[in-house]
Order: C-alpha cells, then sequence, then structure tokens
C-alpha cells in the first residue's frame, strides 16, 4: 500500500541500526550522498554503542539521539543459529521492532525496517509478490516475519524484503573467494533468490521512504536466478572458467529453507518509475565493489 504518510524533513538525521552489518554501511553511504546526516548504531564498533535486545537501552538511545527516522539493518542472520537459540533470534530479529514502531508511531517518523525473502513460500524460478502467504522452513524466516508483524503496527513503517549481496561478507563475498582462489565450490541449481547490491538496495530503499511508501515492499534485483545461475554469472564478470565446481540439491542443506525466493518488484518499480537492477548489474557492482 502506499499513502504519503512520512515526513520527510530537509535535513533528514537517520539512526544506523546495525551499521557494522553487511548492509549497514552501505545505508550511511547512501545517506551521506544525500547530504543528509547518518548516525551509526551498533552493539560495538560504531559511534552509538547499543544493544538493541536491551529494550531500556534502545529506548534511551531514541529519546537521547531524537532522530528524524530509523534504519534497522540489525539482525540474528545465521540460520544455523537461529536455530539452535530461537529465543535470541526473537529478541534480536522481532522484539526490538515493538520499540522502534511505537517511537515511529508516537513521533510521526520514518522507521525503515530490512526484512528478508527467507519467508517466500513459492518453487522455482518465480517472482512472488508482497501478498504470496508465507511460509517458515525455521526459525529465522519465523523471528523475521515477527518482526515485520511488530513494525507494521507503525503506519510510518517501510518494511523491506529483499536479498542482498556485498562483498565484505555473507554470499557476495564467498562466492568472490571461492571463484578467485579455485576453491571446491558446490552450486545449487534449484535453490531461487532475487539478489541485489547493498548499494543499490540502500539508494532505493531510501529513495522508498522519501516518497512516503509505507507497508511492505519488495527491494530485490528484478531477476530470478538460482545460486548456480548467481555464480556462473560473476565467474563471467570475472573472465574465470568455473569449469571445477560441481552441482547439488540445496535440499541438502541444513536448517532446512524454501527453495524459491524470488521476490516480484514491480510495486517498488511502479511508485519510483524505474526498473530494479537485474542480475547483470548485480554481479558487476559486485565486482566492482572490489576493483574488478
Amino acid at each position: 500500500m502506499y499513502r504519503s504518510l512520512s515526513p520527510w524533513l530537509p535535513d533528514m538525521r537517520w539512526l544506523v541500526l546495525g551499521a557494522t552489518g553487511l548492509l549497514g554501511p552501505a545505508f550511511l553511504t547512501a545517506i551521506a550522498s544525500r547530504g543528509e546526516l547518518a548516525i551509526p548504531a551498533a552493539r560495538s564498533g560504531a559511534s552509538v554503542a547499543v544493544d538493541i535486545t536491551d529494550l531500556n537501552a534502545l529506548g534511551e538511545c531514541l529519546e537521547a539521539w531524537k532522530p528524524d527516522g530509523v534504519i534497522n539493518c540489525a539482525a540474528l542472520a545465521d540460520l544455523t543459529a537461529c536455530e539452535k537459540d530461537p529465543c535470541a533470534a526473537y529478541t534480536v530479529n522481532a522484539r526490538p521492532l515493538a520499540v522502534l514502531a511505537a517511537w515511529s508511531n508516537h513521533n510521526q517518523r520514518p522507521l525503515v525496517h530490512i526484512s528478508t525473502d527467507q519467508m517466500m513460500s513459492g518453487s522455482g524460478a518465480f517472482a512472488q509478490s508482497e501478498d504470496t502467504l508465507a511460509s517458515f522452513p525455521n526459525e529465522y524466516a519465523r523471528s523475521k516475519y515477527a518482526g515485520e508483524a511488530f513494525a507494521l503496527t507503525s503506519p510510518f513503517a517501510l518494511i523491506a524484503r529483499t536479498n542482498i549481496v556485498g562483498a565484505a561478507k555473507g554470499f557476495g563475498a564467498q562466492m568472490l573467494k571461492a571463484l578467485r582462489e579455485k576453491e571446491p565450490l558446490t552450486l545449487f541449481d534449484d535453490y531461487y533468490t532475487s539478489p541485489v547490491h547493498i548499494g543499490a538496495m540502500a539508494e532505493v530503499t531510501l529513495r522508498l521512504s522519501q516518497m512516503g511508501a509505507h507497508g511492505v515492499f519488495n527491494v530485490a534485483g528484478s531477476s530470478v536466478a538460482s545460486k548456480a545461475d548467481f555464480a556462473m554469472a560473476l565467474a563471467a564478470r570475472l573472465g574465470i572458467n568455473c569449469d571445477w565446481a560441481g552441482f547439488a540439491s540445496a535440499t541438502t542443506i541444513a536448517p532446512a529453507r524454501n527453495l524459491g525466493l524470488g521476490l516480484n518488484v514491480a510495486k517498488a518499480e511502479n511508485l519510483l518509475g524505474q526498473q530494479m537492477p537485474d542480475l547483470a548489474d548485480c554481479v558487476d557492482a559486485l565486482a566492482m565493489e572490489v576493483g574488478l
């Protein structure tokens, strides 16, 4: 749903939670490029130290800094860790959103919450809309969906479902290292996502928020590609023949996960009046991030 609800001030001051993760630094860069102020916050390593699982501390942080908007990139994204400790998954991925949503609603200020594609219930190379029935094969998906529900109690909240890649950590970093160093490589040809580079994701999400978007938006790549497709596209971009790689089914991965995570980005594209980056754009941005 779209209505112009979110107030946007000329000199926005954004509190970025999870500022030291994969996506947080991309938001810091995107905010600075707009001439706005980013307040980096994380449990450690950032200008503002705050543990979002300490709800009192989170409330005190909001009161002390009085931001014009909050971007929540903080998450426990390790699926195995979430399975081992569902309580930790809930206290990081869900419960803090109740505090953030209450702050957003009371102050009528934008809350941008970064969510995931992991609750998508499809199969194969299909792009699914924001209204697709959710499915919860693991605790990570369950806790992130609960976080969305808390966030949506504020009419000023924008939930961005995505599948990000970057060179610092995660799948993008793993693929870059494996391809460049010719490490053993298993490619999954039945596990589909809509990958988008962290830089493009941050820029688009800020634009959506500025335009007053609220509710759930898929902010991802316009291509639905298997993990194998991604690796081979990246290899081609790097000029590498990955003929040593093997193929396998992602049904062998633990914890269990949905394998059809493609995201339909038409809602975001229609509001923005532009197309989201495709697979080629994504791997090109990933390669350029490391100077290739």
